[in-house]
């Protein structure tokens, strides 16, 4: 189910759990140019975002509703760019689709975005976000930083249809410039940061647990998995909404959206001419133009 408007949370992990992602200078940079390129060319407004060594997040908003195609077309060419970077080849991402949850309201969306920007402290990596060598949205950047970087020139053919340097902005959501200004927000997000981390730090404290460090972050093997044990087979939840009454609603949403779908797909495939499609159908309306409910139910409507 894709829309215009909606705000979720992305995750995709790498094959096996491996570090194919590990930081350095190089992978960062090809990592930003293929986020930067797709961010702009597919109209996605990004809240927050952070690349693990095996994993990442992005919080983001899919003004035209084509996520499907933004994470296709990065996924692709980040991948594509790293095993030619890596002199290498196979698989990069996981055989399961990226995983990905709708949020609905703002209370859940600031959680959402504080928990991106502290990942790599609350996996006990680094004690200060400021320490990470990887890419993260820093809360002192939101809005104000403007990130740039070039094309890849061992992947990316010079002359082709991407463009030599792109540049983009972390963006301010539009639903809390109703109640503040940007760097008001700027100072919400991160006052919520610092005390993420003081907790995350007292927590480490009281077990007797140590961070990894910068320094074995960087030296660990690109196939190397994580110690933790994998949670591969754990619910995956769609939604992300704090408010039981309005998830209870959206998951009725949701189901509805299943059953109308299964319904005008065997309509379809019966050959049936004129079926319509609910509100939120995507690849089928892109690959043969079928016809849907042009309004979305009102509940999905509430964040933007």
């Amino acid at each position: 189910m894709y829309y215009p408007g909606m705000t979720c949370m992305v995750t995709q992990r790498c094959f096996e759990r491996k570090m194919k992602i590990k930081p350095c200078l190089r992978v960062n940079l090809l990592i930003l140019y293929c986020l930067l390129v797709a961010k702009l060319k597919y109209k996605i407004d990004i809240y927050s975002f952070c690349f693990m060594s095996n994993h990442f997040h992005l919080v983001l908003n899919d003004r035209e509703g084509k996520l499907g195609d933004f994470m296709a077309w990065f996924n692709s060419q980040a991948a594509k760019s790293l095993n030619k970077f890596l002199k290498r080849k196979g698989i990069v991402w996981e055989h399961i689709p990226y995983r990905r949850q709708i949020i609905h309201t703002k209370e859940d969306l600031l959680e959402k975005i504080v928990y991106t920007i502290v990942n790599p402290v609350a996996a006990y990596l680094v004690s200060r976000i400021e320490e990470w060598p990887g890419l993260v949205s820093l809360p002192k950047d939101i809005g104000k930083k403007e990130y740039k970087a070039k094309k890849p020139q061992f992947y990316f053919k010079k002359d082709g249809r991407t463009p030599e340097e792109t540049v983009g902005f972390v963006t301010v959501p539009e639903c809390f410039l109703d109640e503040m200004n940007e760097q008001e927000y700027r100072n919400l997000i991160g006052s919520k940061v610092r005390s993420r981390i003081r907790d995350i730090n007292r927590e480490a404290q009281k077990k007797g647990r140590k961070f990894l460090g910068r320094k074995k972050v960087l030296s660990q093997s690109r196939n190397s998995v994580p110690k933790s044990p994998d949670k591969l087979t754990e619910i995956r939840p769609q939604l992300i909404c704090s408010d039981v009454k309005l998830r209870i609603k959206i998951l009725r949403i949701i189901k509805q959206f299943s059953d109308d779908y299964r319904s005008a797909r065997q309509a379809l495939l019966q050959g049936k001419v004129k079926v319509k499609f609910p509100f939120g159908t995507y690849k089928l309306k892109k690959v043969i133009g079928i016809l849907c409910e042009h309004d979305p139910p009102w509940e999905l409507q509430m964040l933007h």
